[in-house]
């Protein structure tokens, strides 16, 4: 775990591999949620209201006008749980975090478990 907090440098090859691949995986998302987003209004809007079918770009026009008038969630989505996942936390009080796991982290965790058999349960 010690590895996590060590600052890593990427080269730019790797730097460019990683920029390529999300990209790739953006694409992929966007042609598996077009097709998706075809096959299901296909299969429900016709039937039922009576509107024409999409093609394929259609449904993918469909998609990004939906993303560009909703939003993409931004930043503010970050906010609420933080950069690492927790309410707050950051690297810093990750870092905090694991060095009183390591420190005092064992002995309070034992100390806890003794506890808890002691104590009567409901």
């Amino acid at each position: 775990m010690h590895t996590f907090f060590r600052r890593r440098t990427m080269t730019p090859g790797r730097h460019f591999a990683r920029g390529a691949g999300i990209a790739l995986l953006i694409i992929a998302a966007l042609i598996a949620f077009s097709a998706l987003t075809q096959l299901l209004w296909n299969a429900v809007i016709p039937p039922v209201i009576g509107w024409k079918s999409l093609t394929f770009f259609q449904a993918m026009g469909l998609l990004v006008l939906a993303k560009i008038l909703i939003g993409f969630g931004g930043p503010r989505h970050r906010q609420a749980f933080g950069p690492w996942g927790r309410p707050g936390w950051g690297r810093e009080e990750w870092r905090n975090y694991h060095n009183f796991w390591k420190e005092e982290g064992e002995q309070a965790f034992k100390a806890y478990l003794e506890r808890q058999k002691s104590e009567p349960r409901e």
